[in-house]
This record gives structure tokens, C-alpha cells and sequence, in this order.
């Protein structure tokens, strides 16, 4: 008796209240939705005379030999050569050929060196730092494109075939993109 109490007295309730929608227990008014009525039609547009540009001189680029003997206090102070550029990467695209008898899915290493590196003296790499690695395919060959600093100036390229390694330099001429092969042939 107790359930049936409280469970007719929440029905009397939302009945009351509207069916629990907020707002009134009034039924909304029936009529049909205004519509908006169609947008005007835009005038066509009409030709105005454009503006010649007025010809500013270009300061010179000459730097203040004063300012240049002291260190810079605002952005303004500061001199950049007209040929400088922002860009500090470059673009190689790499194709390596490994040519032994067991050649598919070698690994190979891709390192940036320091150009007075020497494979005569440095046998651990200490000199270098690992940018790239990959697998060469069933031919024997690994591709890829490598975004490297642009202040790099050779390359040094490994392979391990049956536990022997090996290297070669190869010096980066510049270009953008820069294509770079190099091939290992058996010895």
C-alpha cells in the first residue's frame, strides 16, 4: 500500500505539471510556422576606380657601423644580410644498393658525421649521430626521403652483411632536393 501511495501520487504530479516538459500545462498554440520572407535581390556590383599604389622609397640596407660595434637592445638594432634565409633543413632523397649474395632485409644506418671524421680512427662512431634507419627490400635496395639540419656536410652510410660492416663517407654537394646513392658491392 505503501508503493502504490507514492507511485499515484508521482503520476497526479506529472499529469499535473504537463507530462514534466517545463513551461505551463497549456497546449502550445496550432498554427502553421511563418516562413522568412525571400532576401532581396543583390544589386550588381559597380566598377570602382582602383588606387594607384604610391612609390615609397626602400631605406637603404647599409647597417649603422655604430650599432653594429655594440650588442642590440631592441629587434630593430639588430643587421641581417639581405642574403640571409631562415630555412636551416634541406631535402635528401637516399637510395642505397646492397650487392652481396644475402642482400634482402638488411639493416642499414644512416649517420650525420662531422666532416673531420675518419673510419680509420673511429671505429665507434663517437663522431657521429644516428639520423636514419631502415631495411632494404627483397632486392636489396632502401629508399627514403630525410629532412636533415642544413649545416650537414657529409654522411655516413652502414651496413652489416653476415657480421662484417660496412661504410662509406659520402660528401653532400648541395640541391634541394639532393639525391644520394650509394652503393655496397660485395668484396
Amino acid at each position: 500500500m505503501k508503493y502504490t501511495s507514492t507511485v499515484t501520487l508521482m503520476a497526479l504530479l506529472l499529469i499535473g505539471c504537463g507530462g514534466g516538459g517545463g513551461g505551463s500545462s497549456t497546449p502550445a498554440p496550432t498554427t502553421a510556422p511563418v516562413s522568412d520572407p525571400a532576401p532581396a535581390p543583390t544589386p550588381a556590383p559597380t566598377a570602382t576606380p582602383t588606387p594607384t599604389p604610391t612609390e615609397t622609397p626602400t631605406p637603404g640596407y647599409a647597417p649603422d657601423d655604430g650599432l653594429l660595434a655594440q650588442d642590440a637592445e631592441t629587434s630593430e638594432q639588430l643587421y641581417v644580410e639581405e642574403s640571409f634565409t631562415f630555412i636551416a633543413t634541406r631535402k635528401l632523397a637516399v637510395t642505397i644498393n646492397l650487392y652481396h649474395s644475402d642482400e634482402q632485409e638488411q639493416r642499414v644506418e644512416v649517420y650525420a658525421v662531422k666532416e673531420s671524421a675518419d673510419l680509420e680512427t673511429d671505429h665507434s662512431l663517437k663522431s657521429g649521430s644516428l639520423i636514419a634507419m631502415g631495411k632494404t627490400d627483397a632486392n636489396g635496395t632502401w629508399q627514403s626521403q630525410l629532412e636533415i639540419p642544413a649545416h650537414y656536410s657529409q654522411l655516413l652510410f652502414k651496413t652489416s652483411a653476415m657480421g662484417l660492416e660496412n661504410y662509406r663517407f659520402v660528401p653532400l654537394m648541395g640541391g634541394e632536393p639532393e639525391y644520394v646513392h650509394v652503393a655496397f658491392e660485395q668484396e
